[in-house]
This record gives structure tokens, C-alpha cells and sequence, in this order.
């Protein structure tokens, strides 16, 4: 018969048995639990007194830095909708130390299907970008990576079989000298004209 003793001993023995099988979870000041990771679209956009009395025919340069939260051709000058858009991946460093060896990793993916039938479209394969060098980021401090997508090239691609691409999405998984750090995703929808 078991005493008092040994069954609390065994029972605490079964509980530090299953803690140890519990997935670890990171430290407040590791590395995934101090880079934050954030991502825009952007482009070169007319600025509002461009705009003002522009003539499409002749258009002046694009010169403004504009965030877009969709790529949409409903008007040719007031909606943006560039040829290039560039993916801008932000990662803040939230801890009191230098993070070492930073980097994220882009792959892409278009939703893809015929011009007139958006709900028959699906995900391609993804596709990884050019790498960028890993940097350190300083306690408190953020660094920006941008990544030029060419979505007029993938529409061009599409339309000889008179396709559209009606999504892009980015998956950042950010990296350290210790590894993967976490990932996420970002989506642009991409409208077509009526």
C-alpha cells in the first residue's frame, strides 16, 4: 500500500513528466518576443497638386511616396494603381539589447484566375524574393527593408491567357543568427477597371 508520502511524490513526479512535454514559450527579451514585425505596400503616386489639371496624355513624374491598401483601376489618376509596388517590411527591436543578424525572408504568391470569374481564382506557388543582408538592430530602434514587386509584369504575364492576377500576398518570416523568429502575412488586393 502506498503511503501519504509516496503518492504526493508520484504525483508530483506525473506533473513535472507532463510540464516538460509542454511546447516552450519564448522569453519576454528573446528574440521572438522583441522584434516586431510590420509590413506596407507603397509606390510612386502623383501628389495632389499634380493631380490638380493633370492631363493623363502627358503625365508629369510620380515623385510621391503613397501606402496603398489596394491597387485599383477605377480612375487612372486619383486611385493609385503603379506598375510597381514595393513590399516595405518594418522590424522593431522592443528589447534593451542589440538584435543581431536581422533579416527577413519575402516569398510571394498571386491569387490568379480568368479576368471575369474572380471566385474560380487560386493561390499560385510561392515565390521567394531576392534576400537582403542581415542587419543589427539597436535596443528601441526599427529597420526598414523594401522589395519592388512587379505587378504590371504579372498582369502582362496573365493577360495572354487572358488571366488576372486578383491578390498578392507576402509571407516576412523574420529571421536572427538564432534562427526563425516568426512569420506573418500581408495581402493586396488588386482591383480591375470597370
Amino acid at each position: 500500500m502506498l503511503t501519504r508520502t509516496m503518492r504526493v511524490r508520484a504525483a508530483v513526479a506525473c506533473l513535472c513528466g507532463a510540464l516538460a512535454l509542454l511546447p516552450a514559450q519564448p522569453r519576454a527579451d528573446s528574440p521572438a518576443g522583441t522584434l516586431a514585425t510590420s509590413a506596407t505596400f507603397e509606390c510612386l503616386w502623383w501628389s495632389e497638386a499634380q493631380m490638380d489639371g493633370l492631363d493623363p496624355n502627358h503625365p508629369p513624374p510620380k515623385q510621391t511616396r503613397v501606402t496603398i491598401k489596394k491597387w485599383e483601376y477605377s480612375d487612372p489618376v486619383g486611385v493609385p494603381n503603379p506598375d510597381v509596388v514595393d513590399l516595405v517590411v518594418k522590424i522593431k527591436n522592443t528589447s534593451t539589447e542589440t538584435a543581431a543578424q536581422v533579416a527577413p525572408a519575402v516569398q510571394i504568391q498571386w491569387l490568379e484566375g480568368p479576368q471575369s470569374k474572380k471566385q474560380s481564382a487560386a493561390w499560385s506557388a510561392l515565390a521567394a524574393l531576392p534576400a537582403q543582408e542581415a542587419v543589427s538592430i539597436p535596443s528601441h530602434e526599427s529597420k526598414t527593408f523594401r522589395y519592388p514587386i512587379d505587378v504590371a509584369g504579372r498582369m502582362s504575364q496573365l493577360a495572354k491567357q487572358h488571366g488576372w492576377p486578383w491578390s498578392l500576398r507576402a509571407v516576412v518570416t523574420t529571421t536572427t543568427a538564432g534562427g526563425t523568429v516568426g512569420s506573418a502575412r500581408f495581402e493586396l488586393p488588386i482591383v480591375p477597371g470597370d
